[in-house]
């Protein structure tokens, strides 16, 4: 069975749901039959480099909403990220564009599957739990290299853009956090139903883990 998974590192929903998915598959006794696809998405490409207001001012100005809507939203999603361990510290967030952290997943991904699973975890959690600034150079070859990717090979990002940056909402895939079953859609954000017998565009197979975990591509 293949997962496919698109998610921005911006995106906490996308972090909850990586986390629950991990948690299933450590505990499901056939996930060394199980590939897992993740696939880099951005929900605004058209962010600056670096945002000089707060999560929540960003959130408002982006959105059309006011402050106290916004502050609602975010204790929600920390209360429903909370029974799965996960901390998220919105005050201390860093607002920047995730660009440079997907190519770097990139580079991850080239270089084992299980090495792209643990940085974009790492990712995650510098984001949405440490504070830090996932656009920063620095703090991106700190996270490659405790992954184990080189830190020299890690810096500058590519000129190029992502080759599996989707930036648009094509029909397929409008937004994050999205999955896919078997190359084909299963869910979307919101509980809408995905599109009958629509493929998932630029999905490569792998080959299944020997080692009894998950093939991860990225």
């Amino acid at each position: 069975m293949r997962i496919d998974i698109w998610s921005d590192i911006a995106c906490p929903w996308c972090y909850l749901g990586l986390t629950r998915l991990a948690k299933a598959l450590d505990g499901f006794e056939h996930a060394s039959a199980v590939e897992v696809r993740l696939h880099s998405f951005q929900l605004d490409p058209t962010l600056p480099e670096h945002y000089d207001g707060s999560e929540a001012e960003y959130l408002a100005a982006s959105k059309g909403l006011d402050l106290a809507t916004v502050h609602q939203m975010t204790a929600r999603v920390a209360e429903a990220a909370a029974p799965d361990g996960l901390r998220y510290d919105f005050d201390a967030l860093v607002v920047a564009n995730s660009r440079r952290a997907h190519r770097l997943l990139q580079l991850a991904g080239r270089t084992s599957e299980q090495t792209a699973w643990d940085l974009e975890r790492a990712l995650f959690a510098a984001h949405f739990t440490d504070g830090e600034d996932v656009g920063d150079t620095e703090t991106l070859v700190r996270l490659a290299t405790s992954v184990g990717l080189d830190a020299d090979a890690a810096q500058p990002p590519p000129p190029h853009p992502c080759r599996d940056l989707t930036t648009i909402r094509v029909p397929a895939v409008p937004a994050a956090p999205a999955g896919g079953l078997g190359g084909r859609i299963a869910s979307r954000p919101g509980g809408a139903p995905a599109p009958t017998g629509r493929p998932v565009h630029g999905v490569r197979l792998g080959r299944l883990s020997q080692s009894g975990r998950p093939r991860v591509h990225v």
